[in-house]
């Protein structure tokens, strides 16, 4: 019964359950789809579709949905999670109207889990947004019994003034008339209007669909909205967001625990009860193959027990393919579809002139599977492996000459891993903020790690940031740690481009030496944006303007840290291909899936 929820929710503790790729999630593709699927061991009547946020919830989210479908599978539920059309690694949407588009596609996600699942009743859990969608798809379905809303939006134009908000302060979006963009979304005024009339007091599901509310905290509107449920005949509950917290944290915080996904597991079982059906659900073998204009995608698993995953980006006919593949990696804690979809972008691009292009997860990240399923590091995790498993992947495939792109976090990497790995022959290395990580610098700090005194010490004589010291906010002891370390090195590297002006090669540092070991057979493109920590990084680094063996410096005006314009990562795009000696077309866009096609 409802009642129970809290108490159910509570006892349910899946949090150090063993997951192995056996339940990791089969990739699938429907309708305008990507998603993954989680089969339990037995089918059951009761299936569970997991609607995801917008912008950076999606990324924030992505490891916990990832935990809680396979958590859901392995207490019976099969479990179903995806990209909306134009977001993640789905196919681009032309529609103009993007909330039919994301409503059908719940909708499509749901005839999915019933068609192939064999199941008979859905649940629904969403996040933020996704948590509005999945109670408006509810609406008018006998076949939703349960919704499991995390931090929901209680109304739309909460949504689009967040989004106004964000385009005024330019956090990665513009406005153009009446219509907003923002990283990964372009929404007309007519998609506004839509969105802004969607509230979750007249979207009550059925009265038969039980469903629960976690929320940080209560408010009138949420008030408001157990009300008008409850007068619906709705049997709804609030229960708290303590445990899940790393929904909401940010990405470059990976290494904290994860969310308490027993919790939800727990509200579905409440909710609703599964009822084992008999038989066995098939065995699904096939890889799906989404063929897009221009290029061919195909995700797939690779590296030891199968626990890596990736999607190898290949250039389709009449284009000509070259033997030259480029591994995209993770940035930061997000998914291989990267933030604003850099990944994709690239990716996409580049097949359609002909270069292929794997983007993988580092395990612990996205849909790769770390040792024990734990939490890694942004950082201080070797991602050497990954690399090289990735490498060997693709030299099965065919291939036999490779470069590397990363952004921040991912371009430390894709240095080190072409530093380990002598078949890497060409590194695209984006505002790359440090060269070596020191165990226990904390994460959250590391802009201050690579600023300036002139920098940091005038932000002392602020009232805000005394404020935010003397509520134990930041951390002053770490930040004057973090202008020695920046001093030190400043003096070593002055000293060292001093003794060079002499002739003199004074022990040089771990950066230079690395650079001279590439050197030797690969060439370095340092990419930064305008005023980036990285900027200043090379410059105490290698001079100014910075000058290293096999490397190219250069600055992209109007870029921001991520990259995130449309435009922007068009460019990076063909600045690669540039360097990789391609000629750059101009292809149609692949905007959405032609086909679908599944061997076997």
């Amino acid at each position: 019964m409802l009642v129970s929820i809290a108490e159910q929710s509570e006892a349910q503790d899946v949090r150090s359950a063993k997951l192995s790729p056996a339940v990791s999630g089969s990739p699938i593709i429907f309708g305008d789809c990507c998603g993954t699927f989680d089969a339990p061991t037995q089918p059951g009547a009761v299936g569970v579709v997991l609607c995801p946020g917008l912008l950076n919830d999606a990324c924030t989210a992505y490891r916990s949905f990832r935990l809680i479908a396979a958590a859901l599978a392995a207490a019976g539920y099969p479990a179903l999670r995806f990209d909306y059309p134009g977001t993640g690694n789905a196919p681009d949407t032309t529609e103009p109207d993007h909330l039919a588009v994301w409503l059908r596609s719940v909708a499509d996600a749901v005839d999915w889990l019933r068609d192939h699942a064999g199941v008979r009743d859905v649940v629904l859990i969403g996040f933020r947004f996704g948590a509005l969608l999945a109670a408006a798809a509810a609406a008018g379905r006998e076949d939703i019994v349960g919704l499991v809303l995390l931090q929901p939006f209680l109304r739309g134009r909460a949504f689009i003034r967040q989004v106004a908000i964000e385009v005024s302060m330019n956090q990665g979006g513009e406005r153009q008339g009446a219509a907003l963009s923002l990283l990964d979304l372009d929404l007309g005024a007519e998609t506004q209007e839509k969105i802004s009339a969607l509230d979750l007091r007249r979207v009550a599901p059925a009265p038969h669909c039980g469903a629960a509310i976690f929320a940080e905290s209560s408010s009138p509107g949420l008030s408001e909205v157990l009300a008008s449920w409850r007068d619906s005949g709705v049997r709804v509950e609030q229960l708290g967001f303590d445990g899940l917290e790393a929904l909401m944290r940010p990405a470059f915080m990976c290494h904290e625990p994860s969310a308490d996904v027993g919790r939800i597991v727990g509200c579905v079982a409440a909710l609703a009860p599964q009822q084992p059906v008999g038989g066995l659900l098939p065995v699904r073998r096939d890889t799906p193959i989404l063929s897009l204009s221009g290029c061919v995608e195909e995700p797939l698993r690779f590296g030891p027990d199968g626990r890596l995953f990736g999607i190898l980006c290949r250039p389709a006919p009449p284009v000509r393919m070259r033997d030259q593949a480029v591994i995209l990696v993770n940035s930061s804690g997000n998914p291989s579809h990267g933030f604003a979809r850099l990944a994709v972008r690239l990716a996409r691009r580049l097949a359609s002139n002909g270069v292929a292009s794997f983007r993988i997860d580092f395990a612990g990240l996205g849909d790769s599977l770390a040792e024990g399923d734990a939490e890694t590091h942004c950082f201080a995790t070797d991602r050497t492996d990954d690399v090289r498993h990735a490498v060997d992947f693709l030299v099965e495939q065919g291939y036999g000459r490779f470069a590397i792109q990363g952004l921040c976090s991912g371009a430390y990497h894709a240095f080190h891993a072409a530093l380990a790995d002598g078949r890497i022959s060409d590194l695209f290395l984006l505002n790359m903020p440090l060269f070596q990580w020191r165990e226990g610098d904390p994460v959250e700090f590391l802009d201050h790690a690579i600023q300036s005194p002139a920098q940091f010490l005038p932000k002392l004589f602020t009232v805000d940031i005394w404020k935010r010291i003397l509520s134990g906010e930041l951390g002053l002891g770490e930040r004057l740690k973090m202008q020695l370390i920046w001093c030190y090195g400043w003096a070593m590297a002055t000293v060292r481009r001093a003794g060079a002006l002499v002739g003199l090669d004074l022990a040089p540092g771990f950066p230079l030496r690395s650079m001279r070991t590439l050197s030797a057979r690969a060439r370095t493109f340092f990419v930064q944006s305008p005023g980036d920590e990285s900027v200043a990084m090379l410059r105490q680094t290698f001079g100014d303007p910075p000058r290293a063996p096999g490397a190219v410096f250069e600055v992209m005006a109007g870029a921001d840290h991520a990259f995130t314009a449309p435009g922007m990562q068009r460019d990076l795009a063909d600045r690669i291909l540039f360097a990789l000696g391609g000629k750059i077309s101009s292809p149609p866009a692949p905007e959405a899936a032609e086909k679908v096609t599944v061997p076997g």
